[in-house]
């Protein structure tokens, strides 16, 4: 990789990495604080953790179809704009109906298929894995730091700094985009120039439709994950204060592996079996979840979990980038984006029900059903390179 390529991978990876953090520190605090404040009810406190998901998904699209006619740089700094109005609503709210109204602007930042976009403009097809490996470690370290970051930033400063905590995280992705991200040399699409039929060609491409639903499933299964994971670990003894250092050792490791992975990738020409033998990979490790019955086979079936879905998050970006249209890659990738949200806001709510059962572990009964079908899938239609 030259230094440009470098330098969008690691800044772009870094605007994602704040703004997961961002979404996911505020997570195990939303339904606290929505009883906090005035007017608030069980079901308006539900409309304020799911608004966000449903907006996100929603956005992702026209935001996305913006980036292929607008600067895309400008996309995300206004995206991250939105973000920071939202939070600082939510921070200084004292109604649940203004809380609401924070959340679903924070919701309308959508931006991360116009990062996906911006990434694969600024480098080039050979070294696309390596940079997608960039954003997928960044995507799976923020869910880890923002569950570790959360309770401290509370006990020092109290529950409303998690919204000022998370504006300050967007004004430094606004610094990284403006200053180190590269801008693209390619031309800007002209509006006058676009048809609908070619956004219906898109949204009907079967190879797209394919990667969305496996992105979206991933994903899914990744919040029923973590539904039960915390509480499971303090079952074992292995109590919130020191979960963050096992999620850290574990993360370590699949980065490794992940990495390692990346290098010997480029040297094989069957993509699609070593995808589906990931997927497989994925499936066991929710076996050995829904089955644990002591502390070393829940962390064994959770090391499993980071290292297939880490490198599943490399392969699958690594995928849109190069089956996307390349005039109209912003719309191409606000689908796969929208179907990420999707999952990971479908995974906790089908995950839920099974959470007020008896038994925890029938929570990765839904891994276990999606990572099946997937295998399923990936069997009768093998992606081609």
């Amino acid at each position: 990789m030259n230094y440009m390529e470098i330098r969008a991978s690691i800044g772009l990876s870094f605007v994602i990495f704040l703004r997961m953090v961002g979404i996911f520190i505020t997570m195990p605090i939303l339904s606290i604080y929505g009883m906090t404040l005035y007017g608030n009810n069980k079901y308006l406190i539900g409309i304020s953790i799911g608004i966000y998901g449903l907006i996100q998904s929603i956005f992702q699209i026209p935001m996305g179809f913006l980036s292929d006619f607008i600067k895309r740089k400008l996309i995300i700094n206004i995206g991250l704009l939105l973000l920071i109005i939202g939070s600082i609503i939510n921070a200084i709210t004292n109604n649940i109906w203004g809380f609401i109204i924070g959340r679903a602007l924070q919701g309308s930042g959508a931006i991360t298929s116009v990062i996906m976009a911006l990434l694969s403009d600024l480098v080039s097809k050979k070294n696309q894995t390596k940079s997608m490996s960039f954003i997928g470690i960044s995507f799976a370290l923020s869910f880890i730091i923002a569950f570790i970051l959360n309770p401290i930033i509370i006990n020092i400063f109290g529950i409303k700094s998690i919204f000022w905590f998370v504006s300050f995280l967007s004004f430094v992705a606004i610094i990284i985009v403006i200053y180190i991200v590269p801008n693209p040399l390619n031309k800007i699409n002209k509006f006058n120039e676009f048809k609908i039929k070619n956004l219906y060609k898109i949204f009907i491409n079967k190879k797209l439709l394919k990667i969305n639903y496996n992105i979206f499933s991933l994903h899914a299964i990744l919040s029923s994950n973590f539904i039960s994971i915390p509480i499971i670990m303090n079952k074992y003894f292995l109590y919130k204060i020191n979960q963050w250092k096992i999620y850290l050792f574990i993360l370590i490791i699949s980065f490794i592996i992940n990495f390692l992975f990346t290098i010997y990738f480029k040297f094989k020409k069957n993509f699609n079996k070593i995808f589906l033998l990931i997927i497989i990979f994925l499936f066991f490790s929710e076996i050995i979840l829904f089955f644990n019955k002591n502390k070393i086979e829940l962390l064994l079936g959770l090391q499993f979990f980071f290292i297939s879905f880490t490198i599943l998050e490399v392969l699958l970006s690594s995928m849109i980038i190069r089956k996307s249209n390349k005039k109209y890659k912003g719309i191409s990738m606000s689908l796969y984006s929208s179907s990420q949200f999707l999952g990971l806001a479908i995974g906790g709510i089908s995950s839920s029900y099974f959470f007020n059962i008896k038994n925890i572990n029938l929570v990765f009964i839904v891994g276990v059903i999606i990572s099946f079908i997937l295998i399923i899938i990936n069997i009768k239609n093998i992606y081609k390179n």
